[in-house]
């Protein structure tokens, strides 16, 4: 398994930081690896709860991978959400904690990727490759709160 993980102060409050990582949908405005990301399937009544679906195509060594994330746990109250995918040669698990500091909030994520068939065997190779995809993304997600990009709503 490849673990990637980082933490990121933001001057946004926890309610605002959570509500806008915990949507899937606002990952391509501030994650160069990401193309696109659509909510597939609402839940219930929230878009973003428990159950929800969203179709997100990564970019990967020159590749775009289709990918279906599922919110596994989501707890606003607490600032922390689970969210899943699995393709053939991937499973992701993204892990989003958000927690109040002086001054705003700060943001812990980390990511854990399994390869899967053949791909199991790179794991090692692909390790420096991964950490590197996500200090782009981490410091993507400080642009973008520097921008405000927080406080738009995701349309996608």
């Amino acid at each position: 398994m490849i673990t990637v993980e980082d933490r990121v102060r933001v001057g946004a409050s926890p309610e605002e930081a959570f509500a806008f990582l915990a949507d899937f949908r606002n990952l391509p405005r501030w994650d160069v690896g990401i193309a696109s990301a659509s909510l597939a399937k609402p839940a219930g009544e929230r878009e973003v709860e428990v159950g929800a679906e969203y179709k997100v195509v990564a970019r990967f060594l020159g590749q775009r991978v289709p990918m279906r994330y599922r919110v596994v746990r989501y707890d606003a109250e607490r600032g922390v959400a689970e969210l899943h995918a699995k393709t053939p040669t991937v499973i992701a698990k993204d892990f989003i904690t958000v927690s109040e500091r002086p001054g705003g909030a700060e943001i812990h994520w980390r990511a854990e990727f399994t390869m899967r068939g053949p791909l199991r065997l790179s794991e090692a190779v692909m390790r420096p490759v991964f950490q590197r995809l996500a200090d782009k993304a981490m410091q993507g997600l400080r642009d973008a709160f520097a921008r405000g990009e927080h406080t738009a709503r995701a349309t996608a």
